[in-house]
């Protein structure tokens, strides 16, 4: 087993290298802990009753483990009034905007869906630091990113001892690493006033009932062409099953190192999506020209209102998402089982 500097996650505060360790793979990995775990942060699916009564269980087998949880303390029922606030009231609160409190957890355990999951990963958005890995459970929604199903299980605990126990000489968990994007909104003046990163994509669409999109878009410095349409989508691999399929975009396997681009019902019929390398650096521009001002969104979330000579720089991030998961669905054969039966990729018409 070798050690892969820059994608493991810091265990409470000790030496990176003395926590996990990584077995090769190209997207995935082989997860196992050098010293166990000591704090778990729990994330559930907001407004969601079934996920409250599955948080619950989460969280008493986690405790009976001698694991010290944190809840999600932007979730309204996890607030001084909500349901999950009078169940424990002792359990510690967390908050993503504290730096010191994202350093001591040591892995995420999601109870809801893929939403819930680009929530959870919203919190981490320090590109230097590695995001500890996540453990996702689904309510049968379409679960890309959540392999572990709730239901299928009678408690947690057969996954959650799976992953405690996750050591370099057993050979450790499947784990795949689900690469960001970094996203930056430049003004036209080249001064960079947001950044945030991406698991899923980023977006230039049109805001309200304004006229075409037109954006110019760069690659490398270089002016590749002007789209022109309903916006343009930058995704990761991540991302390509989501609004990037929807828009006319290709399926990409998570562990492809790239990233997509695609025009949202662009006026062209030669405007074909492209896949790039993942070092690419890709650029999209309000020129002169422009009579509308794109709204740019990460994951589903407004960033700002473009402007004319205004940018969105686009590049891979150095933390991916580490997503632990079972054999089943992890790798190639197991991503395509996944779009086959969830998205019914490649069945006959009969």
């Amino acid at each position: 087993a070798s050690f892969i500097s820059g994608i493991a996650p810091v265990m409470g505060g000790q030496d990176v290298s003395d926590a996990v360790t990584w077995r090769d793979g190209l997207g995935h990995r082989g997860f196992a802990w050098h010293s166990p775990p000591q704090v778990a942060l729990v994330v559930k699916k907001w407004g969601c009753s079934e996920a409250s009564s599955a948080l619950r269980r989460v969280v008493e087998s986690l405790l009976a483990r001698g694991i010290e949880v944190w809840l999600d303390g932007a979730d309204p029922c996890v607030g001084a009034s909500g349901q999950t606030a009078q169940l424990f009231p002792d359990v510690p609160r967390f908050n993503g905007a504290q730096e010191q409190q994202r350093a001591m957890v040591d892995f995420i355990v999601t109870v809801g869906g893929d939403g819930t999951l680009l929530r959870t990963a919203g919190y981490f958005q320090d590109d230097s630091v590695p995001m500890p890995p996540v453990v996702s459970f689904s309510f049968g929604s379409l679960g890309f990113l959540t392999p572990f199903q709730f239901d299928e299980h009678e408690s947690p605990d057969q996954v959650l001892d799976s992953v405690l126990a996750a050591r370099p000489e057993t050979g450790g968990i499947n784990c795949t690493l689900r690469s960001r994007i970094r996203c930056e909104l430049i003004d036209e003046e080249g001064v960079v006033h947001i950044t945030r990163l991406a698991l899923n994509e980023c977006v230039l669409a049109q805001n309200g009932a304004r006229p075409i999109v037109r954006v110019d878009c760069l690659v490398d410095g270089q002016h590749v062409t002007q789209i022109q349409g309903d916006g343009v989508i930058l995704s990761t691999p991540t991302g390509s099953s989501a609004y990037n399929t929807a828009a006319g975009g290709g399926l990409v396997a998570p562990s492809v190192p790239c990233i997509l681009l695609t025009a949202v019902a662009p006026h062209s019929l030669s405007m074909r999506p492209l896949v790039l390398p993942a070092d690419a650096t890709v650029e999209l521009l309000v020129p002169p020209q422009s009579r509308s001002f794109p709204l740019a969104t990460v994951d589903g979330r407004g960033l700002a209102r473009m402007k004319v000579g205004s940018r969105v720089r686009v590049t891979k991030a150095s933390s991916p998402v580490p997503v632990l998961e079972t054999a089943a669905v992890s790798g190639p054969a197991g991503w395509l089982q996944q779009i086959s039966r969830k998205l019914h990729w490649g069945t006959p018409i009969r």
